[in-house]
Parts: C-alpha cells; sequence; structure tokens
C-alpha cells in the first residue's frame, strides 16, 4: 500500500455522525489522514483513528469524493434540490426551500484543523457551479423530462481519458439516474470530463443563501452502456495500478438487466462516437470489461485506491440511536477472482 514501513491499517473506523449515511471516502497516504463524507458533513481522521478535523452547515447532499496529492485538495460531488430525496434532507436537518444547483465541493484539506468548522466561514472550502448538470437536469430528453433521467451528480474521480496517451487527468464527474423502469433513456451512465485548472479557476467560496454560478462547461460528455441503475454512479474510482476505473452503484430494477452492482471501465480503449442507446443520439462512448461486472455489493457508500493492487471499500453501519457510521476495510482486487477482505 506504500512504499515505507509505515502502512495504512487494514481497517479504519469513524465516529458516529447524524446528518446522513457515508457517501465517500479518501485515502492521505503521504499525511497518514482517511476523509469522509457524512452526506452534510465532511470528516478529516488520523490513521490513528483521531478526529482530526471536521466542516458542516450543508444543506446540501455532499456525495463521492477524490483526493489529488498534489493540490492537497478534495472534490466531492455537492447537489441542492428540491426533489423526493433534498426534500427528505432538508426535514432532516431543519432547512427550508433551496434553489436546485449541482456543485463540485472543493476542500483545502491542510486548512481543515478544527472541529465543527463551518462550511461558509472557515476559509477552506469552495465549489464550482455545474451548469450542464442544472440543464439536463431540468431539461427535456428523449422520453421526457430529466434528459438522460439526470437526477443530478454523485460518483467523482480524477482519471485520464481512457485509451489516451496523453496521460493528463480530468475530474470525472458522473450523474444521478433515476431508476425509472418505463423509459428508455436512462439506461447509460453519464460522465463529464473537467479539465482540473479550469475547475480551480472557477472555484468560489460557498454561500449557500446566495449561491454563485461560476464553473466551466466539460471538455467531454461521455456515456457508459449498462442498463439503468438506481440511482446512477454511487462512486467512481479509477485505479493506476490497473488502469481502469471502478463504477458503484446501486442495482435497477428493470428486468432485461443483470442489475449488478460493480462495472469496470476499460482504461485501455479509447472513446467511441457512437449511438447512445436509448437516447436517439451520437454521443462518446466508454468501453465497458463486462467480465469483470459483479454482484460485489460494496463500494456504493465509498471505495478508494491504494495505488497497488489494494482498495479502502466502506463498510457502513446504523447506531442504536439513529446515527450512522462505518469502517474503510482494505481489501485486494483480482480481474479473476474480483475484491476480497483482507482482514
Amino acid at each position: 500500500m506504500k512504499n515505507n514501513d509505515r502502512r495504512p491499517p487494514l481497517k479504519h473506523g469513524t465516529g458516529v455522525w447524524y446528518g446522513g449515511h457515508v457517501q465517500g471516502i479518501a485515502a492521505d497516504l503521504e499525511k497518514e489522514y482517511m476523509y469522509y463524507s457524512y452526506t452534510t458533513d465532511f470528516c478529516k481522521y488520523c490513521f490513528d483513528g483521531t478526529l482530526a478535523g471536521s466542516v458542516g452547515g450543508f444543506i446540501g447532499h455532499i456525495g463521492c469524493m477524490c483526493f489529488d496529492p498534489e493540490k492537497r485538495k478534495v472534490y466531492a460531488s455537492l447537489e441542492y434540490k428540491n426533489d423526493e430525496i433534498g426534500k427528505g434532507l432538508h426535514s432532516r436537518i431543519g432547512s427550508g426551500e433551496v434553489k436546485d444547483g449541482f456543485y463540485i465541493v472543493i476542500f483545502d484539506v491542510d486548512g481543515i484543523n478544527g472541529t465543527g468548522l463551518s462550511a461558509e466561514e472557515c476559509g477552506a472550502v469552495k465549489a464550482v457551479y455545474l451548469k450542464e448538470v442544472v440543464d439536463d437536469y431540468h431539461g427535456e430528453g428523449l422520453c421526457g423530462a430529466h434528459r438522460y433521467g439526470c437526477s443530478g451528480i454523485d460518483g467523482v474521480t480524477l482519471m485520464p481519458l481512457p485509451g489516451c496517451a496523453d496521460k493528463k487527468k480530468y475530474l470525472a464527474v458522473a450523474y444521478g439516474i433515476y431508476g425509472d423502469v418505463s423509459r428508455t433513456d436512462n439506461d447509460n451512465q453519464v460522465i463529464l470530463f473537467f479539465d482540473t485548472d479550469e475547475i480551480d479557476d472557477h472555484a468560489r467560496p460557498l454561500m449557500q443563501s446566495a449561491p454563485h454560478t461560476s464553473g466551466p462547461l466539460c471538455r467531454y460528455r461521455t456515456f457508459l452502456y449498462t442498463g439503468n441503475t438506481t440511482y446512477g454512479i454511487q462512486n467512481l474510482e479509477y485505479d493506476p495500478y490497473t488502469g481502469d476505473t471502478f463504477v458503484c452503484v446501486y442495482p435497477g430494477k428493470k428486468t432485461q438487466f443483470e442489475n449488478y452492482y460493480l462495472f469496470v471501465i476499460d482504461g485501455g480503449s479509447p472513446l467511441r462516437l457512437t449511438d447512445v442507446k436509448g437516447t436517439g443520439e451520437i454521443g462518446l462512448n466508454l468501453t465497458l470489461l463486462p467480465a469483470q461486472s459483479s454482484y460485489f455489493p460494496l463500494g456504493n457508500t465509498g471505495i478508494a485506491s491504494l495505488c497497488d493492487g489494494t482498495f479502502y471499500i466502506s463498510e457502513p453501519s446504523r447506531t442504536e440511536d439513529g446515527g450512522y457510521t462505518t469502517e474503510a476495510v482494505a481489501y485486494s482486487y483480482d480481474k479473476q477472482k474480483g475484491f476480497e477482505r483482507l482482514v
């Protein structure tokens, strides 16, 4: 996992949080921290289990996240919306209606050194507006409202374009997809690729009472034909060791599909400009590794590559008083055997 004598723990647990279940995890191998998103809270833990920092005050939904060790920033998805999910979240945290908006939220992790910090006041949090996602969420597709079945965003990762000799990494942002079994235009995962420098240039302080609209357009809009899933890609994780990207979902309910929990994007196959099934459009298609699709049920609440053939995978649980907690547990991955727990 790490090229020195001090290796990451095989299991890492958090305390109990009450703003919602764990949505994503990230590992900082250099400075020995783990980062967690608990829906309305961002948490920074030392490898020894000590809580080193936390940021709260979000009235939106923090989802999957990824860590850039060079910039020392965590990028996460952040949703504000007034659909069924958003209204449930707002009622739990006591907020009124908020304007629909989809953002990448950026945490300067070295600036988060206290607990209970305010997302709007601590100075270590910025956000970037994703206009294209908002447009698709409110837009019309082949089968009606919400183009491509867009319900917002969730999965994010830093990854190169598959099959590209240039290994420049982009911020890949995956749509949430409504699980409507009556339509055909929601059977693809939609993943947008953003230039990370452009993301950083458009970042502004988070002001939830007066949300900004500063953000770049994506460089590439891509599609991954998996069949419909329940709320799209929950966690997306590029693995430098294999060169592939792991797609963790809640399985769909359309009986004509296998309804897997896990898909893998082939890192060696370039984008293909061809039909986007079910949409009546032509677009850039990613390539699946079908033999690696599986019913492995974990990863949809957090997965983090350790860049050496091993991963941390979130194993969440509830407490008797209604709280949420998780353990990040080490797994190995083999293309024939899949994931195997190491402890």
